[in-house]
């Protein structure tokens, strides 16, 4: 059976980002050796200008891994759709466990990395905040929230159309009865990830009221309240834009994995037809097959079978006895 054009295209997109992935982790990992030692050091020192000059450094680290984690993604689905052709795999065995391999130890180091710039950053904040005015403090959090803010729109909305294009390809794979597009739909939006992404919306929620409580605390004075307040209300009047993109993703997150094609009725179908049973083989092969060859495959049916009536006629039978 020949190779099908879109499982050759997604196999040379997972070695073209496994190569990103390579050459990226090639420049992250002594970079991220120098700058958390470096910040670890400044911290013991209590060093706050060099505090904050490293944790600038580690934000450009975290930009840089979660670059590299995108291609990880974006590799992995994509040979999550190679593992769907058998006769591709048997051939390129060897390659693709190469390729996945790679990919899985990048995630596993890249997640790894990640996870420790997370709490090395929540450490060097602490730090940080001993030698500032709990103005300035307060400043800086609602300046970090507000970029996280903008960054989740952009997020999420790019995460909407993709999820919502796999989400249309899914059905017309059903209404075709397409098992093949309609599994290949499934695991590429398996590869998005929506859960993971749909919490990490509720974290921010959750930080944002946070902050809005932390105002509260009387250790501020009535200026940097009134601040803190009126950043809050922002934050949140921009997140409720965002709430849009979280209601749609729930629902496709739910509904994408759950489609599937409903088997047909073909003793039902071979009833509705007067096909004896000796047909009934052929039927179910013409029935189980895409739609868009039910006319055509039920006229050869017919002709076979020596009956009176043509494929276009069997198929409106089908449908008004609701068999199809």
């Amino acid at each position: 059976m020949a190779v099908q054009a879109s499982t050759v295209a997604a196999y040379k997109i997972a070695v073209t980002e496994t190569d990103k992935i390579v050459k990226a982790n090639k420049v992250i990992e002594p970079r991220f050796r120098d700058i958390t030692g470096k910040l670890v050091s400044a911290m013991k020192d209590k060093d706050q200008p060099k505090i904050e000059l490293y944790m600038k450094a580690l934000e450009v680290e975290r930009t840089a891994i979660t670059t590299a984690m995108k291609s990880v993604d974006m590799a992995l689905g994509n040979l999550r759709q190679v593992e769907t052709e058998d006769d591709f795999v048997a051939t390129r065995l060897a390659d693709i466990e190469k390729l996945m391999n790679i990919v899985d130890a990048a995630k596993k180091s890249l997640t790894a990395k990640f996870r420790a710039i997370e709490k090395l950053d929540a450490e060097a904040h602490k730090a940080a905040d001993a030698a500032r005015d709990v103005g300035e403090e307060a400043a800086q959090t609602l300046a970090r929230i507000d970029r996280d803010v903008d960054e989740e729109k952009k997020r999420l909305s790019a995460l909407y159309r993709k999820a919502e294009d796999l989400n249309t390809k899914a059905s017309d794979a059903v209404d075709e009865r397409d098992a093949k597009a309609l599994k290949d739909a499934q695991s590429v939006f398996d590869a998005l990830d929506v859960e993971t992404q749909l919490l990490m919306h509720e974290e921010l929620i959750k930080l944002i009221k946070s902050f809005a409580e932390q105002s509260k605390a009387p250790v501020y004075g009535p200026d940097a309240r009134a601040e803190m307040l009126a950043g809050v209300k922002d934050l949140l009047a921009r997140e409720a834009g965002v709430n849009v993109y979280v209601e749609q993703l729930g629902k496709l997150k739910d509904r994408i994995p759950a489609l599937a094609i409903k088997p047909i009725d073909i003793a039902k179908a071979a009833k509705v037809l007067s096909i004896e049973r000796k047909g009934e083989a052929t039927l179910a092969k013409v029935l189980n097959g895409p739609v868009a060859k039910w006319e055509q495959g039920l006229d050869t049916l017919a002709k076979q079978l020596g009956l009176k009536t043509k494929g276009k006629d069997m198929l409106q039978a089908l449908k008004k006895a609701g068999v199809v």
